[in-house]
């Protein structure tokens, strides 16, 4: 679980934050001309992206109403921190998450 947790975190924050925000960002910066509308616009839909995306596959859990809402503020949350702080730390951010959530049944 240990090396699934620094995987998913640092794969996700690459394809969900520098990817997707990144590429999000250019094409409603293009679109609009606004930049915080465009900032603002690319973190609400790669949030929802990375919600979804833990429903999806053969790994995927059932979709909950709750969980889908943790997720997207999460995913909020971590773009905040990458907007701010970059990806090396929001990479790290998300492994300690995912690690502390794993060891929660352990202890």
């Amino acid at each position: 679980n240990f090396y699934s947790s620094v995987g998913a975190g640092i794969w996700e924050e690459i394809f969900f934050r520098l990817f997707l925000f990144g590429v999000f960002g250019f094409i409603f910066k293009s679109i609009f001309k606004n930049l915080r509308f465009s900032v603002f616009m690319s973190l609400i839909l790669s949030s929802l992206l990375f919600s979804l995306f833990h429903y999806y596959g053969n790994l995927g859990e059932m979709f909950l109403l709750d969980t889908f809402i943790i997720r997207f503020v999460a995913g909020v949350l971590l773009c905040l921190i990458y907007i701010n702080r970059g990806l090396g730390i929001v990479c790290v951010t998300h492994i300690c998450y995912d690690v502390f959530l794993f060891t929660i049944p352990l202890i």
